[in-house]
């Protein structure tokens, strides 16, 4: 047949397509098989290259291969669901990875951890029972366990299984941070899938929770703390919240609701500061239902209904672990009776938003234009601000002044850790991501400026604003950046979720230096936000762009686990944690009396109770406060023994005294958490410094002058260690050279003179030159010790300690293991003589009150026997 009717053309063309089209998918199909090969050896080389890492420390190639890895293989898999699977197991094991370089240390990170694992060893001897007096913790009376019972169920309860499988409960603390770890990551992934559904932005988020070094500091094994595990009560509870929006069926409404009240409910039982979750929710609250009010959304002002019935089911909740001593008794924010005001303020206000949005045209005064219903909202909350101040001023003041929400109540305002953070600290919690969002660089450069960082906190939250312009289109979860980025108003209540709580914890983070692990998780979701949108909007032009773009992300991921691995592979215990303290805490365990009571510095009674299962007088959690750690540091920087302090009612006469070395590294510590006037300055340093100076009074000097003296004489007045060291010995004499961080220079020379062994030791600051008044050879190994005078010349009114070793060390003629200057009062105190004029053969401290008696020494700590006069009387 010649000629083909149309039937037949249209039908030979339909063969030809479905032929083509065969095809078309035998080769798809083949794409896949292949891609799934390279995605699957990728994964291999990105596992191999994790060990790399942190075995042989490769950081650059290996940081910034598997950083490419991550994000450039997935492109090349048709199988988006495997690609996220893969994802998220390599995601996972990074997260793990980062975490893990403290286990092999004894023990855990700081104090706070022995002190928990005493209550936990309590509460497995008593049937898996949390005391409520730890009777180890205090003496002579025992302090109750301040802290929420959850904390120590994070373990108790695992434990309670594992232990069948011969898992100690040791282990479990040690490892259980990580779990939280893991369950954070990925719960950031289903709390970003409620604002936009493309797996990539998931993802990222992952990734960047599980690089940030700030959560890690709270999520890493050996780190027992609440704040490391109420992140996920957060977490979860906000999800739910944004579901209560967003359901449509109204059994699930109710369920969800009931869900983000008892979610929060759960963060109080681990942490005593859970209370920012709330912050978070009412503030999410709060700018949801004004939105939903200048826009006239009735339907969202009504599912509001069910938000305020959810915090209040959190209150009553609360209330009940209250009332059954689950989460102990401290005073916190949006907690008693005042609560109930702010409650009804909000209550009050959805439903008069509801009723004036109804009857819109009766009150067309205050509601008929979006100027209007503006007005009215802002003064309506600018009433009830002053409403609460005048009611109760004292929850304005913790609100919106008081830095943490009152997190607790023991050194609330003076200790290290609420101290707010530098420019140095927020870089080593979060790296690069500090700079990948606008508000992180506002809170970056608000440390420059601590005089007005509330003002940084507004500016940041109205930078905050351009999210609500940065939009997408076109996103299908199961495909690869699918969508386009648009610049469009979008204002979501998930977005609104995002910002509240960026809110709370940066201006947590800015105020105080503990709240790191809190802001980890929504700087990890505007980091991937930002970055998601900008791969979006980059596609839009051209493919070139789009590489760019993701080839500019794997370098900056790759960057970021660069530092990372630095940081997490050199750290260390804190407060001075180390194997010899670890060692001598054993001994005590065996050598002393099982109902011994042991005098030392608080950080180091929560390892005297944890390790040697020993009653210490102060420890870091059940008996900080005022009563006992104030008068503790005054004793040991008194210049008199004032033995009468160990028989009085503070210490109930202890049994023994613990010394450690590293207090000398502690001081200001010291200074800050008990306040101690550490400002009364030696006035002759003063007077010799103006005297070099050519200068009557300090109203002469220059502010450059005026500033070098006062912080040498701060320095000068605690302490200062030198960390670089010098020798030069011959055959007539030795020096040796320190030089201390803050840029001190000691020298000491020994030399023979007419027959006659000299020491002369002086001090150099700059241009100036003073002599030491005295000097300590000091043995650490067996605590004699050696006092030259220098009475001549004696200018700087100092005293330089040498700590030396009678161990040899290769290299050196002398091993120096530690060299201290003190200033006078420093080196008459009681602090100095339990560290240098107590040894072995004598005390200086023995007195008719009582005696000591060095019964233990190692390179880290020494031990005293008390022995009390038979005539003496506690107090």
């Amino acid at each position: 047949m010649e000629h083909e009717t149309k039937e037949d053309k249209a039908e030979h063309a339909s063969h030809e397509h479905l032929h083509h089209e065969h095809a078309h998918v035998g080769g798809v199909a083949k794409h896949d098989k292949m891609a799934n090969y390279a995605y699957g050896i990728a994964l291999a080389v990105g596992i191999i290259l994790i060990a790399i890492n942190f075995s042989n420390a490769n950081y650059l190639y290996a940081g910034t291969a598997l950083g490419a890895l991550i994000v450039l293989v997935p492109i090349y898999l048709r199988k988006y669901r495997i690609a996220t699977i893969l994802g998220t197991v390599l995601i996972l094991l990074l997260t793990i990875a980062y975490r893990v370089t403290l286990l092999h240390y004894f023990g855990f990170y700081e104090p706070d951890g022995f002190y928990h694992y005493s209550v936990i060893r309590a509460a497995i001897l008593h049937n898996f029972v949390v005391p409520q007096f730890l009777s180890i913790s205090g003496w002579p009376a025992h302090t109750a366990v301040s802290e929420p019972v959850g904390l120590y169920w994070a373990t108790l309860i695992p434990y309670f299984f594992l232990q069948f499988f011969g898992v100690s409960y040791y282990d479990v603390m040690r490892l259980i941070p990580i779990l939280f770890a893991l369950v954070d990551v990925i719960a950031t992934y289903y709390l970003i899938q409620e604002f936009n559904k493309d797996r990539v932005f998931g993802l990222l988020g992952m990734l960047f929770v599980a690089l940030s070094m700030g959560d890690a500091a709270r999520t890493s094994a050996t780190v027992y703390r609440g704040d490391g595990f109420v992140t996920i009560f957060v977490i979860v509870g906000l999800i739910f919240m944004i579901r209560t929006l967003k359901s449509e069926d109204k059994n699930k409404l109710l369920g969800y609701a009931l869900l983000t009240g008892l979610m929060l409910s759960l963060g109080n039982i681990v942490w005593n500061g859970a209370s920012f979750g709330i912050a978070i929710y009412i503030l999410a609250l709060a700018m949801i239902l004004l939105y939903a009010f200048l826009t006239e959304k009735l339907d969202t002002i009504k599912r509001i209904r069910y938000l305020i019935l959810a915090l209040g089911f959190w209150y009553v909740l609360s209330s009940a672990y209250k009332a059954l001593n689950l989460i102990g008794t401290q005073n916190e924010a949006f907690t008693g009776i005042y609560f109930l005001v702010l409650f009804a303020l909000i209550l009050i206000g959805n439903e008069l938003a509801l009723f004036l949005i109804k009857s819109k045209e009766r009150f067309g005064l205050y509601v008929s234009t979006l100027k209007k219903r503006l007005t009215t909202a802002l003064l309506f909350a600018l009433g009830s601000v002053l409403f609460i101040y005048l009611l109760a001023p004292q929850i304005v003041q913790s609100i919106f002044v008081t830095s943490g929400f009152q997190t607790n109540i023991a050194f609330a305002a003076s200790i290290q850790e609420l101290q707010a953070p530098s420019s140095s600290f927020l870089f080593a919690s979060f790296g690069a991501t500090l700079f990948m969002a606008p508000m992180s660089i506002l809170m970056y450069f608000s440390t420059y400026y601590p005089g007005i960082v509330d003002l940084f906190w507004v500016a940041m939250m109205v930078v905050a604003s351009m999210y609500f312009f940065m939009d997408f289109e076109g996103v299908e979860h199961d495909k690869f950046l699918s969508g386009r980025a648009v610049i469009k108003f979008r204002a979501s209540d998930a977005l609104f979720v995002f910002i509240a709580y960026y809110a709370v914890t940066a201006y947590l983070q800015m105020h105080a230096v503990r709240f790191n692990s809190l802001l980890s998780i929504p700087l990890a979701i505007f980091t991937a936000y930002t970055m998601y949108w900008v791969l979006l909007w980059l596609k839009n032009f051209n493919r070139l762009s789009f590489a760019l773009g993701l080839g500019l992300l794997a370098v900056l991921i790759g960057y970021i686990m660069l530092i990372d691995t630095g940081y997490s592979v050199t750290l260390i215990q804190a407060d001075n944690i180390n194997p010899q303290f670890i060692t001598a805490l054993q001994w005590i365990h065996g050598n002393t009396p099982s109902n011994a009571v042991i005098l030392t510095l608080w950080p180091d009674g929560s390892l005297v109770e944890g390790v040697a299962n020993k009653t210490s007088v102060t420890d870091s959690v059940g008996s900080q406060n005022r009563s006992k750690a104030g008068p503790f540091a005054m004793w040991l920087f008194n210049t008199t023994k004032n033995p009468q302090f160990l028989t009085g009612k503070i210490n109930g006469r202890p049994d023994y005294i613990l010394a450690r070395y590293t207090w000398l590294q502690e001081t200001g510590g010291i200074y800050t958490e008990t306040e101690f006037n550490a400002t009364t300055y030696n006035q002759s340093i003063v007077s010799s410094m103006l005297a070099r100076l050519h200068l009557n009074s300090t109203s002469q000097l220059t502010r450059n002058q005026s500033g070098a003296i006062s912080q040498a004489i701060s320095q000068l007045y605690a302490y200062s260690i030198f960390t670089t060291f010098q020798e030069n010995v011959n055959q007539t004499g030795q020096t040796y050279a320190f030089q201390s961080p803050q840029g001190y220079q000691a020298t000491v020379k020994i030399g023979t003179y007419n027959g006659t062994q000299k020491v002369n030791g002086y001090l150099t600051f700059g241009q100036y030159v003073a002599p030491f008044r005295s000097i300590v050879f000091y043995n650490q190994q067996n605590a004699s010790y050696q006092v030259l005078q220098q009475a001549y010349n004696a200018t700087s009114n100092q005293t330089l300690v040498m700590q030396y070793s009678p161990v040899p060390k290769q290299g050196a003629y002398v091993n120096i293991t530690g060299v201290y200057m003190m200033n006078a009062g420093i080196a008459n105190s009681n602090m100095f003589k339990l560290l240098f004029e107590c040894g072995v053969g004598s005390c200086s401290y023995n007195n008719n009150v009582a005696t000591l008696q060095l019964v233990y020494i190692n390179q880290d700590t020494k031990l005293f026997k008390v022995t009390y006069n038979s005539t003496v009387r506690a107090q």
